[in-house]
C-alpha cells in the first residue's frame, strides 16, 4: 500500500485554526444572558408602571381641582344672583316707603335688616342704610362750601384724635382733589405739583369723589384719621345734600352747629318711635340750639342709601355694596355697586 503524503503548509493552518476559535470565543461571549435580559425587562416594566401611577395620581388631582373650581364657580354664580334678587327686593321696598310716606326715619320697614336669612346650602344677610345720615364729602366741592367746611371740622373735632392735620386744611385739600382747576384754594390745600412729587406719584381727581376710600388719597389724611371718621362720612354724586335729622348718628347731629352747643340727646332715642317731620319742628321742640339755621344742612327725607349684602354658601361667600339713588316722584336705581368693599 503506498503512502500518500500530503504537504499542508503549517503557518497558513494555524491561523485557520486560531481565527476559528476566536470566532467561536467571539460568538459565545456575544451570545445575551437569560438572567440579563430578565433584569432588563423587569426594571422597564417598573420604570412604565412608576409613569402610569405619576400619570394617574395628576389627571385624579386635576380632575378633582377641576371640579372643586366649577363647584365654587358655581356657588359664587349663585351668591351673586341671590344678591341681585335681594337688590332688586329692596330698591322696590324703597320706592313703595317713598309713595306712602314723606319722611324717612329708623322706624321705616327699610331701616330693618335681615340678619339671617336661610337659603340652599347657605344664608344671606342684608342691610339698608341711609346715606345721608353722613357727611357728604363732595360738599366741600360746593360753590358756597363755607358751612360744609365749618361742619367738617367740627366732625374731625368730635372724633377726639390726636396728631392730625388740621381739619380745615383738609377741608380745603378736599375742595381741590374735586375742582378742575390746578391753584390751591389755601395754603393748606393740595393740587397736582404737591401729589406728583409724592411716591408714587400721582394726580387729583378734578371731579367729585365716587367713594368715600378716596379720602385717603387726600393731602393730610392719615389711615387712623380715616378708619375713625368711615362711618360717618359718604361721597354722593351732589354737592348740596342735606343731612336726615331721623338717621343720622348723634356725631353727625352735633356737627350741625356750633362747637360747644349741646343737642338734646334723647332725641337719638325718641326718634324711633317719633321722627320729626320738618327741621322747624326739631328746632321748636327744644331738641337743637334755637339761634340754629339748619336750612342748608339738614332735612327730614333722604334720596341716597346705602345696600350691603352679604351671602354664603358652602365655603364662599359675597359681599356686595349697592348705593341707591331715589329720586322724588321717579323710580329708584342703583347708581353705584361694588364688591368686597364700599
Amino acid at each position: 500500500m503506498r503512502a500518500i503524503l500530503i504537504k499542508c503548509d503549517t503557518p497558513s493552518l494555524s491561523a485557520a485554526m486560531s481565527s476559528c476559535a476566536v470566532n467561536r470565543a467571539t460568538a459565545f461571549c456575544s451570545r445575551p444572558s437569560p438572567f440579563g435580559q430578565r433584569g432588563v425587562a423587569l426594571i422597564t416594566a417598573l420604570f412604565i408602571a412608576s409613569l402610569a401611577v405619576i400619570a394617574g395620581i395628576a389627571m385624579f388631582s386635576a380632575t378633582n381641582m377641576a371640579l372643586h373650581r366649577t363647584s365654587n364657580l358655581n356657588d359664587s354664580e349663585a351668591e351673586y344672583w341671590y344678591a341681585d334678587g335681594v337688590e332688586s327686593w329692596l330698591v322696590m321696598m324703597l320706592e313703595e316707603d317713598a309713595r306712602s310716606h314723606d319722611v324717612d326715619s329708623l322706624a321705616d320697614p327699610w331701616a330693618r335688616p335681615v340678619q339671617f336669612l336661610p337659603i340652599e346650602r347657605g344664608s344671606l344677610n342684608g342691610k339698608i342704610e341711609d346715606l345721608q345720615g353722613r357727611f357728604n364729602l363732595n360738599n366741600l366741592g360746593a360753590l358756597n362750601p363755607q358751612p360744609y367746611i365749618n361742619q367738617f371740622e367740627r366732625l374731625v373735632a368730635g372724633l377726639q384724635l390726636s396728631g392730625q392735620s388740621s381739619a380745615v386744611d383738609i377741608a380745603y385739600a378736599v375742595r381741590d382733589w374735586i375742582d378742575s382747576d390746578s391753584i390751591p384754594a389755601t395754603q393748606g390745600g393740595a393740587e397736582d405739583d404737591y401729589y406728583i412729587g409724592l411716591t408714587p406719584a400721582y394726580r387729583t381727581a378734578a371731579r367729585l369723589m365716587v367713594t368715600p376710600s378716596e379720602l385717603l388719597s387726600v393731602k393730610g389724611v392719615t389711615p387712623a384719621l380715616y378708619s375713625a371718621i368711615e362711618p360717618y362720612i359718604a361721597a354722593l354724586p351732589t354737592t348740596s345734600s342735606k343731612i336726615n335729622l331721623n338717621t343720622a348718628p348723634l356725631l353727625v347731629l352735633e356737627s350741625l352747629f356750633d362747637s360747644g352747643t349741646k343737642m338734646d340727646a334723647a332725641f337719638i332715642e325718641t326718634r324711633l318711635q317719633s321722627p320729626v317731620r320738618s327741621v322747624q319742628e326739631a328746632v321748636n321742640a327744644g331738641i337743637f340750639p334755637k339761634d340754629t339755621d339748619l336750612s342748608q344742612l339738614a332735612d327730614v327725607s333722604s334720596q341716597y342709601f346705602l345696600l350691603r349684602t352679604t351671602v354664603s354658601i358652602g365655603k364662599g361667600q359675597t359681599e356686595m355694596f349697592s348705593v341707591i339713588y331715589r329720586p322724588r316722584g321717579a323710580a329708584a336705581r342703583v347708581i353705584l355697586r361694588t364688591f368686597g368693599a364700599q
